[in-house]
């Protein structure tokens, strides 16, 4: 597979992706932003250091103003980065493998720039570019102190050794909170830093243990926050949305959502109660953003765990994400717990397989054409089916009335998707 994927660039390092890659690509930037200046963060694996100097040496070569601002959660670098209207790259892999690497870029908007290759640079700037450091953490932070919690709190953070500890540490200072906190090391990544379920065993057990408020964890690059209740159990990334719609729209004159066309339908009942706009996207965070702009949205979100908020320009913000769940528990007098019950989810479970055979689908289901993928609807539950723009799998997002019915419904479509693998 190619190293551009639909909005960014990753693969294998050294294989894939090399420092001779990260020059390249310094060197191709004349090409891509319209400001010659540029805000360059990394992720804490040990590549990032190395494909982040050589990406500099090139984007120096060609002239540009370079602010280096080192190790951050990619939130960070898009709040400075939105504030000051100045284009940015991350060097990341986010939740991928250790064994890989990448770059983000996005413009001085906020929106993922898409590349096919690198061309081959035949002309140099005659003018030398410039380098200096700058704390995109402190810019985040005054940000986020702007939304005050009085309530104390007791959480468990698993930071899954991402930056945003460097962040989130800073903000306790400021919050009444206390925190139970896991995997605190930059650089000694997991084989896959990524907030499922299956990696925060140590996180649910101790919200048991000790009682806990909830709990939260962070992926590789920290623009993805996923919330465990009171009870331990695992939210959704919609199920979170749709907390914050249920909480934040009664609140504001402006009511309009945006959420990608997989997110429960639970999310879509409760806007419509609320006489809200809800606009729907493909999935990725391209078609969030621009659509977040479009439409002067109050917030969207992900069923991945990633929301977006008009404060930060239209942008996702993990850390406000969480503020906002405060100030939601804190305002209500609620646990997290009894808000999930009171909205009455329905269980949802997410898989893939490596083929389908969509027609043998359609002759077995009611089917409805998405934006992204197709919508089958079965007895007592329903299933959508979309090919993914980062790996060569189809997504199955499936929700069922309970749970029951939704561990017979995976089992039976399993059953038949690995008859056509």
């Amino acid at each position: 597979m190619t190293v551009f994927k639909g909005y960014d660039i990753r693969g294998i390092y050294p294989k894939e992706i090399d420092e001779n890659f990260a020059y390249k690509l310094g060197l191709n930037c004349t090409k891509i932003f319209k400001k010659k200046k540029v805000l360059v963060g990394q992720d804490a694996r040990k590549s990032s250091f190395s494909l982040k100097k050589f990406l500099i040496k090139g984007l120096l070569t060609q002239g540009f103003k370079v602010f280096d601002c080192g190790i951050v959660p990619i939130v960070s670098l898009y709040h400075w980065a939105s504030k000051f209207r100045l284009p940015a790259i991350m060097v990341t892999a986010s939740h991928n493998p250790l064994n890989y690497n990448g770059f983000k870029l996005i413009d001085e908007n906020g929106f993922p720039i898409r590349l096919k290759k690198l061309e081959k640079v035949k002309q140099i700037s005659s003018k030398k570019g410039s380098y200096e450091k700058v704390n995109v953490l402190k810019e985040h932070l005054n940000f986020l102190k702007k939304f005050e919690i009085e309530k104390e709190f007791s959480i468990g953070v698993d930071f899954l050794n991402s930056p945003s500890f460097l962040l989130f540490l800073k903000l306790l200072k400021w919050l009444k909170i206390n925190a139970v906190v896991f995997n605190v090391e930059l650089g000694k990544f997991f084989q896959q830093p990524l907030p499922s379920p299956q990696n925060l065993k140590d996180l649910k057990k101790e919200i048991k243990e000790k009682n806990l408020d909830f709990g939260i964890a962070f992926d590789g690059d920290a623009d993805r926050i996923v919330f465990f209740d009171d009870k331990g159990n695992y939210l959704w990334g919609d199920w979170v949305l749709t907390i914050l719609i249920k909480y934040l729209l009664p609140i504001s004159k402006n009511k309009k959502v945006v959420c990608e066309v997989t997110c429960t339908n639970k999310l879509k009942e409760i806007v419509k109660e609320m006489n809200g706009k809800v606009y729907e996207t493909k999935v990725g965070r391209y078609y969030l953003v621009r659509e977040m702009k479009k439409r002067d949205a109050l917030l969207g979100g992900e069923s991945s765990s990633h929301f977006y908020f008009k404060e930060s320009r239209g942008l996702e913000d993990s850390f406000l994400a969480f503020l906002k769940i405060l100030q939601i528990l804190e305002r209500e007098n609620k646990k997290l717990s009894e808000i999930v019950k009171e909205i009455n989810f329905h269980p949802k479970t997410i898989f893939s397989v490596k083929k389908i055979n969509l027609e043998k689908i359609q002759e077995k289901f009611e089917s409805k054409r998405l934006k992204d993928g197709i919508k089958f609807l079965g007895k007592n539950f329903e299933f959508i089916v979309r090919k993914s723009q980062t790996e060569e799998v189809f997504r199955i997002y499936l929700e069922a009335e309970n749970k029951k019915v939704l561990r017979k419904a995976k089992e039976k479509l399993t059953k038949s998707f690995k008859k056509e693998e």
